[in-house]
């Protein structure tokens, strides 16, 4: 690397110390200047585009007035046509924002027309402004391609009433949109400013000012308006339908500042801008300006630099000369030649001072030299000495790095000891996790610090290792609550008195059942072994469930027989001594009619619980069976003053089914959905194929059944009705096990309950 002189780092420096800080400044003001004048630029352009979606709005008013007014005439209401005819062309020929004025009858037909072509298609009946009129309404459409001018307009139309209030036609007047172009770019700001109208479909409306550029590359067509779909960034970076203001690059590919404003009453979005070359251009001259100034500066300090650097090389070159001879030990030449004169104050003593020095060298020299001998003889001395303190070093070095050896052959036997019980540790097929105790001021346990948990508690927790460890029970699940709680002392007082404890928890959050052992291996620890039983558990209940079926089916099948027939008998003699006995008891013998009637029911429900397969099954479409007692279900539900929807796809398979059980699961559900729900209720019926399966699911908007019931409600003679039996829900149970299928209940109290039930499609 080459050393640079004095004269070229003082040169240097100046350079840098007049550079710097005028382009640090030239940028801080640049930025600052650049990003004032975009905020000043885009709230005036923001300003603009509000100004022209007022003078949009006024322009607007204007028009429907003039069409208001000319409907409002005398000859218009008394129908002289003659009239009518002079009042449109000189209304045309005094205001020129319309391109035409026209009378259409009542009858939708085209009568007198302004329009320079001949009317195309005289009818308007199924136009929009014809349909307002017929409601007395007035009219504006959006810019639409005129039918019989084929040009891009606006038309405005008002109804014609006479004195008596009779729709006499309407007056249509049609603005070319070049007019409200030429409006807008009047009163637009800049060189190079444009202003775009653009409706909610991306079509522009006005036609841009590079519109032959655009058609040269093949954008758009003869002529932009109605034809040309702006792209998502062509004009603005955001939806056609926002407002606001924003910068990107236009399809001039020139960086643009520009505001975007929605006019929803219109379905339209005004946008404007500006090259953002015209906005900074003011900014880059001034910046010109200043790099000028800092390059002249730069020239006059250049002059000054050099003549200060050599009033100081001068005594350097002198003192560099002196040192050399200091170097070459030619003490007795120093100083023979004088330091140069006109000096500064400071570089003199500076030479005088090493001139001192230099002898002060001298002297030390000759001293260093005589000491020399006397030192290497004691150096000898301590080599001699150093060799044999070398020699006893090596000996113990070796003494410890076989000690050395000895440790690291334990630490390996350790680490691999530590592995095997680790791995051992994270996958056991049972959750474990060992957790330190933490307690509060009085010494009370609050908490359990994860100290490191398996791959099977990874699982069961929801949650990783590494999201684990270090943080507590509590700030992992914040939904435990007091009861479960207690489990946490008790994992505590494991840990204080080592005693080991097992117990079976149920954790409401996850809805799983866990069988929970705890042991201590060391003070203030605890570690936790954990299995998922909620399959163990969900089973035995199952199978109790199955015995209580299977205990009620062979009652049913023994008391059926000796209850049915005592009854057939005292039914008979009831319904014969109704016909004898006078009418005032038959009210009574109603009521022991309908009872007993209920016995049968009760009977009925006990044998199809009792049965284990469904009889007469075949191939059938659930839809058409639920269709075969809708006017049932209907009937019920008007009565009730409720309201019964059907929501069946067309496209399930048939199923495998037992029609008269099918009809008695819907029944049973329907009925206690209706009975659930208030006045005004809905009960919902739906059918859909999904996941290989088909879904009947029944819904209602009634009162919904608690957690803690749902479990139960399957259960034979569990009710929650005064007049119930018990037995409809565990009917429905039995019918839906015997067709294969599966019954869910989702119910929340306040927000109604939905029936799920899932029969598995047959393969062929």
């Amino acid at each position: 690397m080459k050393v640079q002189t004095l004269r070229q780092q003082f040169r240097l420096w100046t350079i840098l110390l007049v550079l710097i800080p005028s382009l640090l400044v030239m940028v801080i003001y640049t930025v600052g200047q650049i990003k004032l004048a975009k905020e000043e630029n885009l709230k005036l352009i923001s300003q603009r585009v509000y100004s022209q979606k007022r003078l949009i709005d006024y322009w607007m008013a204007e028009r429907v007035y003039d069409v208001h007014n000319l409907s409002e005439s005398e000859d218009f209401r008394i129908l002289d046509e003659q009239q009518m005819q002079k009042s449109l062309s000189l209304t045309q020929r005094n205001n020129q924002n319309f391109d035409s004025f026209s009378y259409i009858d009542k009858d939708g037909f085209f009568r007198i027309s302004t329009l320079n072509s001949a009317i195309k298609y005289p009818s308007t009946r199924n136009q929009p402004y014809f349909e307002a009129a017929l409601a007395g309404k007035e009219y504006i459409s959006n810019v639409v391609i005129g039918r019989n001018s084929g040009l891009p307009i606006i038309n405005f139309s008002s109804p014609i009433f006479d004195y008596a209030g009779n729709l006499q036609g309407l007056i249509l007047g049609s603005v070319r949109t070049t007019t409200l172009e030429t409006l807008l770019r009047d009163n637009w700001i800049g060189q190079t400013g444009e202003i775009f109208l653009v409706n909610q479909e991306g079509t522009m409306l006005t036609e841009p000012r590079h519109a032959s550029l655009l058609m040269d590359k093949g954008l758009i067509g003869d002529t932009a308006r109605m034809k040309f779909k702006i792209a998502t960034d062509a004009f603005h970076p955001s939806q056609i339908t926002d407002s606001g203001t924003a910068e990107w690059t236009d399809y001039l590919g020139n960086k643009v500042l520009g505001s975007y404003l929605h006019v929803p009453e219109r379905g339209w979005t005004i946008i404007g801008k500006i090259n953002e070359e015209e906005v900074l251009g003011p900014i880059y001259k001034q910046l010109a300006l200043m790099a000028s100034g800092t390059i002249a500066l730069l020239f006059l300090i250049i002059p000054l630099a050099t003549l200060i650097t050599n009033r100081i090389k001068r005594p350097l070159d002198w003192l560099i000369k002196q040192s050399g001879l200091i170097t070459l030990e030619h003490y007795e030449m120093v100083a023979r030649d004088r330091p140069p004169e006109s000096i500064s104050h400071e570089l003199d003593i500076l030479c005088t001072i090493f001139v001192r020095m230099s002898q002060k060298i001298a002297d030390t020299v000759s001293l260093l030299k005589k000491n020399e001998t006397k030192l290497e003889h004691k150096v000898h001395e301590r080599t001699i000495e150093l060799s044999d303190m070398n020699i006893a070093l090596e000996e113990e070095i070796a003494q410890h790095q076989a000690a050395n050896r000895a440790l690291k052959d334990s630490r390996d036997a350790l680490a691999i000891s530590e592995s095997r019980y680790k791995d051992l540790f994270d996958y056991m097929h049972n959750g474990c996790s060992y957790h330190k105790v933490r307690f509060d001021e009085e010494n009370n346990p609050i908490d359990l610090e994860y100290i490191h948990v398996n791959h099977a508690y990874e699982k069961y927790a929801g949650y990783l290792a590494s999201e684990l460890i270090g943080k507590g029970l509590t700030d992992i699940f914040p939904h435990i609550n007091n009861e479960s709680f207690n489990w946490i002392k008790a994992y505590a007082t494991v840990a204080i008195s080592g005693e080991p404890i097992s117990f079976t928890q149920y954790f409401e959050h996850q809805q799983r059942w866990y069988s929970i052992s705890a042991y201590s291996p060391t003070k203030d620890h605890v570690a936790v072994i954990s299995e998922d039983v909620t399959k163990f558990i969900t089973l035995q209940k199952e199978i109790t469930r199955m015995d209580r079926l299977n205990l009620i089916g062979n009652m049913a099948a023994g008391l059926a027989h000796e209850i049915r027939n005592p009854m057939t008998v005292v039914k008979g003699y009831l319904q014969h001594f109704k016909r004898k006995i006078p009418n005032i008891l038959h009210d009574q013998l109603d009521l022991v009619l309908s009872e007993l009637a209920r016995i049968e029911t009760i009977i009925t429900d006990f044998l199809a619980i009792s049965k284990t397969k469904s009889t007469e099954q075949e191939k059938q479409d659930l839809n058409e069976i639920i269709n075969k007692i809708a006017p049932l279900l209907l009937t019920d539900a008007l009565k009730r003053g409720m309201n019964l929807e059907f929501k069946l796809s067309r496209d399930i398979p048939q199923l495998i089914l037992a029609e008269k059980e099918i009809k008695q699961l819907l029944l049973n559900l329907a009925m206690n959905g209706l009975n659930a729900m208030k006045q005004h209720g809905t009960l919902t019926i739906e059918t859909k194929y999904q996941d290989g399966s088909v879904i009947l699911c029944i819904e209602d908007s009634g009162c919904g059944i608690p957690k803690d019931l749902q479990e139960k409600i399957f259960d034979p003679f569990f009710t929650t009705r005064d007049d119930g039996t018990g037995l409809g829900l565990s009917v429905c149970a039995s019918i839906v096990e015997r067709h294969s299928g599966i019954i869910k209940v989702d119910s929340e109290e306040g927000k109604g309950t939905r029936f799920v039930i899932t029969f598995p499609v047959e393969k062929n």
